[in-house]
């Protein structure tokens, strides 16, 4: 299992375009090339390497979770705040977001990919490839226990533009009462234990409202990491579900999203 968060100072100086040239040529997916025995993943968008995880994940059938480090200076994010809106609601939470833009990465491509042969490999290639990118952050690749994967945010970079290693607040080890309940139940005690151990808000966003009603789960533990806790929940129904635990560094709080 790779989990090692490589530090690259060579890119933490570099500023994404995308921090000078807002909102040009964001891309609504990322596309995929096939060149042969190897394929191009191309993204542009606030946060490339989740947009390109996703449009790779999308094409071969994989389940790959996503998380963002707590981003902080200046030369991770941008703020997008109205001006003239700002002026008429004085005090009002701003909109800031990743200054992350243009991306793209060569990977190995093969018929086996779609079977799921290779999957770390073809992930450690985008990862490593966005590392020295220049774009918001430093990501790892985390295999899960049940077969999946997640792309972990583990470094920032501070005011100065030098990289700054930090955890992820799944890393976080909590303790819920292990009970049978509804999916919706269990997911709302893991995040308001998480909320309450880190002093960070965790909201849940976006998820399929009818299969967290309905599906009962058992859940629980002493110590134990909320991403254990999260991969226990979502494994315990039987479906194809990843998540997406995005950072807002104009509350701070962290949104969770469940999809298919």
């Amino acid at each position: 299992m790779r989990s090692i968060c490589v530090v690259l100072m060579g890119s933490a100086l570099v500023m994404p375009l995308a921090a000078q040239q807002l909102h040009h040529n964001f891309m609504e997916r990322a596309t995929i090339q096939h060149q042969g025995s190897s394929a191009v993943v191309i993204a542009n968008e606030p946060r490339p390497l989740m947009q390109a995880v996703d449009g790779v994940a999308r094409e071969y059938g994989w389940i790959v979770n996503y998380e963002d480090p707590p981003y902080q200076s200046k030369r991770d994010v941008v703020d997008i705040t109205d001006p003239s809106w700002l002026a008429a609601h004085p005090g009002m939470k701003r909109t800031i977001i990743p200054a992350g833009g243009s991306f793209q990465s060569t990977y190995p491509d093969s018929a086996g990919l779609s079977l799921g042969s290779g999957e770390e490999q073809v992930l450690e290639k985008i990862v490593s490839d966005y590392n020295v990118s220049g774009n918001p952050g430093g990501f790892k690749v985390l295999a899960q226990s049940e077969g999946s994967y997640s792309i972990v945010g583990c470094y920032v970079r501070d005011a100065n533009g030098n990289p700054r290693t930090v955890n992820s607040i799944l890393d976080t080890l909590i303790s819920i009462p292990t009970a049978n309940e509804q999916m919706a139940q269990s997911l709302q005690a893991i995040l308001a234990a998480l909320s309450a151990k880190t002093g960070i808000k965790v909201l849940l966003g976006i998820a399929p409202l009818n299969l967290m009603a309905q599906t009962q789960v058992s859940v629980g533990g002493e110590n134990v990491s909320a991403r254990s806790l999260l991969s226990q929940t979502l494994h315990a129904t039987g479906r194809p579900l990843e998540w997406k635990l995005l950072y807002d560094a104009g509350e701070p709080s962290y949104m969770l999203s469940l999809n298919w």
